[in-house]
């Protein structure tokens, strides 16, 4: 059996190795305007396709809300996931490797 990991690229939280907790993507019928913008900001980070839709394995994990948990309120922050890292893995690798130079 697999274990849950997060939808957000780059983001290596998952299940088996980290004590996160993980949402899954507000339904369709009970919270639409929501997972609307869950979609498009996953869309948008991920570089998906215009069509990308969430599976119904798709979770995202708590690292990506303000306050570590999801809210049913859209006034507050943590109503879509907006905590993101400004550096891919990629981009970290080569800073670090131009540091190395001057040590």
């Amino acid at each position: 059996m697999g274990h849950t990991t997060c939808c957000i690229i780059n983001c290596r939280k998952n299940g088996k190795n980290n004590a996160n907790h993980f949402f899954k993507f507000p339904e369709l019928r009970k919270a639409a305007a929501q997972r609307a913008l869950w979609i498009r900001t996953v869309r948008k980070i991920n570089k998906s396709d215009p069509g990308w839709e969430p599976k119904d394995h798709d979770r995202i994990c708590q690292s990506h809300f303000v306050g570590e948990n999801e809210s049913k309120d859209a006034s507050s922050p943590a109503y879509v996931p907006t905590l993101f890292a400004d550096v891919t893995p990629h981009q970290w690798y080569r800073q670090q490797a131009g540091l190395k130079r001057w040590d």
